[in-house]
C-alpha cells in the first residue's frame, strides 16, 4: 500500500512519537509512505523509504495557498489511502483534497474534548469535526466513549475505531552527571508541554506545601510552554530554589536516558488523548501518579498500575505524593505492574492494527 499522512511537524510530542514509529514500522513491512509537513525533526535520522514533502506555511491567513501546497504534495505522491493526524491548519486541507479526489481518508483524534480549559481552545478543538465528516473514517487512540455527543456520533458514523499508541523498550542509562541532581531528595518528574490543561501549577503547589510541612522534595520538569514564566513565578512565591528545590530542565527528548533517576513520575492533566509520556515512563519502572480522568482511567487500573487521582484536586494529589514517599512497597507495587502494562502495548501490535484498518479503507 502506499500510505500518506499529514501532519504539522516531526518534532513535538506524544502524536509526532507515533507518527514517526508508525511510518518507520509500515516501511519495515514493506509498504511505500510519505508525509506532508511543515515543521521538520532535525534528529530524525531513519529517514530511508520515506517520502518526505516538506511544504511552507505562507503568510498567515493564505489558507488557500496552503491547500494548494498540500494537495499538489498529495497528487504527486498518488496514495491508497491518506491518514490525516493534526492541527486542523493541515487536516482539513487533507481531507478536503482526499473527498475531491475520491481519495480514502482516516481522520485522528488524538484529544479529549471534555475539557478544554479556554474558549479558544474549545474552538480549535470542535474544528476537529471537519475532517472527520470528510474522511470515510476515523481512528481515536483513547476510549471516546465520554466525550460529548456530537463528537462520538460522527465518529461512530465514520466507523470509528480505537488504536492504542504502541511503545518500543528504551535503554536505561545511569544517570548522568548533573549539578542539580539532589540525591538525598525524594524526586519527582514532570514531562510534557507547560500549558493550562497540563495543571503543572497544582504540581508545584503540592511540592510547595509538602516541603514547608517537612518532606525533602525535589521536582524536575521537562518541557516548555506559555505558562513556563508564570510556574517560575509561582515557585519563587512558595520559596522553592530554583536549581535545587525545583528544576527547569526545558525540551528534553533524552529524558529516558536519565528517568530511572527519579522516584516518582508525576502527570496532573485534566485533558489528554493517550499520554505517551505516562506508558513510556512505566516502562522504565517508574511509579506513577495520574489523573483519573476517562483518557487515562479507560487503561490504566488505579492502585494496581498508577495511583489516579481527582483532576483539579490539590489535596488529593498532595495526599497521594505523601502517601507513596513513605509507601515503598507500593511504589514497587506499580513499578512492577506499570512495567507490564507498558510492555503490553507493543508498537508491533499498533502497527498491525493501523495496518488492517488501511486495508478495511482500500475495501470500503
Amino acid at each position: 500500500m502506499r500510505i500518506l499522512h499529514i501532519s504539522s511537524a516531526l518534532i513535538g510530542g506524544g502524536a509526532e512519537t507515533q507518527l514517526k514509529l508508525l511510518m518507520r514500522g509500515l516501511v519495515d513491512r514493506g509498504h511505500e509512505v510519505g508525509i506532508v509537513y511543515l515543521y521538520d525533526d532535525p534528529s530524525l535520522e531513519e529517514r530511508e523509504g520515506i517520502e518526505f514533502f516538506q511544504v511552507p506555511r505562507g503568510p498567515k491567513m493564505d489558507l488557500i495557498g496552503l491547500y494548494r501546497r498540500i494537495s499538489t504534495a498529495i497528487d504527486k505522491f498518488k496514495p491508497d489511502a491518506v491518514h490525516t493526524w493534526l492541527p486542523e491548519i493541515m487536516t482539513i486541507p487533507g481531507a478536503l483534497h482526499c473527498r475531491w479526489r475520491g481519495i480514502p481518508c482516516v481522520s485522528a483524534q488524538r484529544r479529549s474534548l471534555r475539557h478544554a480549559v479556554s474558549f479558544k481552545n474549545r474552538l480549535r478543538d470542535w474544528l476537529v469535526i471537519v475532517p472527520h465528516i470528510l474522511a470515510r473514517s476515523v481512528v481515536c487512540n483513547f476510549d471516546y466513549a465520554h466525550e460529548p455527543w456530537l463528537l462520538r456520533k460522527v465518529i461512530d458514523k465514520r466507523h470509528g475505531t480505537i488504536i492504542r499508541n504502541g511503545f518500543v523498550k528504551r535503554p536505561v542509562s545511569a544517570m548522568p552527571a548533573a549539578d542539580w541532581a539532589r540525591t538525598e531528595a525524594f524526586k519527582l518528574l514532570y514531562v510534557g508541554r507547560l500549558v493550562e490543561q497540563k495543571r503543572v501549577d497544582l504540581l508545584v503547589q503540592a511540592v510547595g506545601e509538602l516541603r514547608e510541612s517537612g518532606h525533602d522534595l525535589q521536582l524536575v520538569i521537562c518541557g516548555t510552554g506559555p505558562d513556563e514564566v508564570a510556574l517560575r513565578k509561582q515557585a519563587l512565591d512558595l520559596k522553592l530554589r530554583e536549581g535545587n528545590d525545583i528544576v527547569f530542565l526545558g525540551y528534553r527528548p533524552d529524558w529516558h536516558s536519565f528517568a530511572t533517576f527519579f522516584d516518582l513520575f508525576v502527570l496532573p492533566s485534566v485533558a489528554e488523548g493517550m499520554p505517551n509520556v505516562l506508558v513510556e515512563a512505566m516502562g522504565l519502572g517508574l511509579p506513577t501518579i495520574a489523573t483519573s480522568i476517562s483518557e487515562i482511567s479507560s487503561f490504566v487500573k488505579h492502585e494496581e498500575q498508577s495511583l489516579l487521582v481527582e483532576p483539579n484536586n490539590l489535596i488529593s494529589l498532595k495526599e497521594t505524593i505523601e502517601r507513596l514517599i513513605e509507601d515503598t512497597d507500593t511504589r514497587k507495587l506499580l513499578s512492577a505492574n506499570g512495567k507490564d502494562l507498558a510492555a503490553s502495548l507493543s508498537i508491533d501490535i499498533s502497527i498491525a492494527e493501523y495496518v488492517t484498518l488501511y486495508q478495511e479503507l482500500l475495501r470500503q
